[in-house]
């Protein structure tokens, strides 16, 4: 993960996802996940990162994230929802709500850097 290489900080923002003004703070891709502000399948993803640093090269990066996906209609495009933050556990509900930190984790989605 991008984390490895800056410290164990993490990125603003995702690149595709959101403006960065400062493209030697951006994150490269590749991204396979299509940010369309109006999607009519798949999936809604939300990136945040919490608990701000500044790096050497005067960027913010974050010692902490969290990461949710949620169906765009949910019992169409999905029926799960999910959430992961930097423990690397994979949350997830069948709930028609966000998944989150309490919501058990999935060991079926491991991640392996």
């Amino acid at each position: 993960m991008d984390a490895f290489r800056h410290s164990g900080l993490y990125p603003a923002n995702v690149v595709g996802w959101t403006t960065n003004s400062d493209p030697k703070c951006a994150v490269p891709g590749p991204w396979i996940i299509n940010p369309s502000s109006n999607p009519t399948n798949g999936y809604f993803f939300e990136y945040s990162g919490r608990v701000p640093s500044t790096t050497t090269e005067g960027c913010t990066r974050f010692k902490k994230f969290t990461m949710s996906a949620r169906p765009v209609a949910f019992g169409k495009t999905g029926v799960r929802s999910f959430f992961v933050d930097e423990s690397m556990g994979f949350h997830a509900t069948s709930d028609n709500r966000p998944a989150n930190e309490m919501d058990p984790i999935d060991s079926t989605l491991l991640h392996r850097p």
